[in-house]
C-alpha cells in the first residue's frame, strides 16, 4: 500500500493547474508553430535593420527628424492633454502594475494557470528587452526642449511605453480571444498515459454528436475582431503619443513594435509546444 507524500500532492496540484485543457489540435498546433517561427524570424531581422538604419542615419531613420518637426508644428492643447494622460498610464512601471494585477486576478479566478503565467512571462521578457537593449544601444532622445512633460535623459531606443503596451495587448488578445479551446465530449475522458488527464473548463463547449474533440474559437469572430481592432488602436495611440510628446524617434517606436510581435510569436510557440499540447496531439493520432 502506497501513501501520497506532501511533495507528491503538491506536484499533482501544480500539474493540474498547468495542464490547461485549452490545447490545440494537431493541424492548429503546427500552424501556430509556423506562425511563431515566421513572426520571430521576420521581426528580429527587421529589428536589426531598424537598428542599422538609425546608427547609419539612412532609410527609415531619415524620417526621424522631419516627423518630429512636423508634429511639433501641429500640436494641439486638447490632444496634448489626452496623450499626456495616456502616456502616464502606459509607462513601463504602470504597465508592470497593470499586467501584475491582470495576472493575479486571472490566477485567482481560474483553475488553470498556464495562460496567466504566459502573460507574466511575456511581460518579463519585454521588461528585460527594454532594460537590456536601451543600455546596449545607448541612443539619445530628442532635444529636451521638444519634450512636453519635462526632461527625460534616459536612453531612447527602443520605446519602453510602446514595447510594454504592445506586448501586454497582443499577448492578452491571443490568450483570451484568439486561442482555440478543445471541445470536450459529454462523456468524461479517462486518464491518459503519463498520468495526465484532460480537465474540463467551465467555458468549454460540450459536443455530444460525434464524441470527439475539435478546436473551436472561444469568442465569436465579430467580437474577437472588434476587440483586436481596439487593441491595435490602443497600441497605435501609445506609440503616437511618444512621438507627439517629443520623447522618441520614429525608429524607436518601430523597433518596439517589432519586438512586441517577436514576443507574441514566442508566446504562441511556447503555448503550442508545451507538453500538454504534444500529449493531446499524440493521443488523437
Amino acid at each position: 500500500m502506497t501513501t501520497s507524500t506532501p511533495a507528491t500532492g503538491r506536484s499533482t496540484f501544480l500539474r493540474g493547474r498547468l495542464d490547461d485543457p485549452a490545447v490545440t489540435g494537431g493541424r492548429s498546433r503546427r500552424n501556430r508553430l509556423l506562425f511563431s517561427t515566421v513572426s520571430i524570424l521576420v521581426s528580429v531581422v527587421l529589428f536589426t535593420r531598424v537598428w542599422d538604419w538609425w546608427t547609419e542615419r539612412e532609410d527609415l531613420s531619415r524620417w526621424d527628424v522631419p516627423l518630429m518637426s512636423w508634429l511639433m508644428d501641429h500640436r494641439n492643447p486638447v490632444l496634448t492633454g489626452v496623450l499626456e494622460v495616456i502616456t502616464t498610464i502606459t509607462a513601463p512601471a504602470g504597465m508592470i502594475v497593470i499586467s501584475a494585477l491582470t495576472v493575479l486576478v486571472w490566477l485567482l479566478r481560474s483553475k488553470h494557470w498556464w495562460r496567466p503565467l504566459l502573460l507574466a512571462g511575456a511581460m518579463a521578457v519585454a521588461v528585460a528587452c527594454i532594460v537590456g537593449i536601451k543600455s546596449v544601444a545607448a541612443r539619445g532622445r530628442p532635444p529636451v526642449a521638444d519634450m512636453l512633460m519635462g526632461a527625460d535623459t534616459s536612453y531612447s531606443f527602443p520605446s519602453g511605453h510602446t514595447l510594454a503596451t504592445a506586448t501586454f495587448v497582443l499577448v492578452l488578445l491571443y490568450l483570451a480571444y484568439f486561442r482555440s479551446r478543445i471541445v470536450e465530449s459529454a462523456a468524461p475522458l479517462p486518464e491518459r498515459a503519463g498520468g495526465a488527464s484532460v480537465g474540463t473548463a467551465a467555458s468549454s463547449t460540450l459536443e455530444t454528436a460525434t464524441g470527439t474533440t475539435t478546436p473551436r474559437p472561444s469568442r465569436s469572430p465579430l467580437t474577437r475582431w472588434w476587440v483586436a481592432a481596439a487593441g491595435v488602436a490602443l497600441i497605435g495611440v501609445v506609440a503616437f503619443s511618444r512621438l507627439y510628446l517629443g520623447y522618441h524617434w520614429l525608429t524607436d517606436v518601430t523597433a518596439s513594435l517589432l519586438l512586441a510581435i517577436a514576443i507574441l510569436g514566442l508566446v504562441v510557440g511556447v503555448d503550442a509546444w508545451r507538453p500538454t499540447a504534444r500529449r493531446a496531439e499524440l493521443s488523437r493520432a
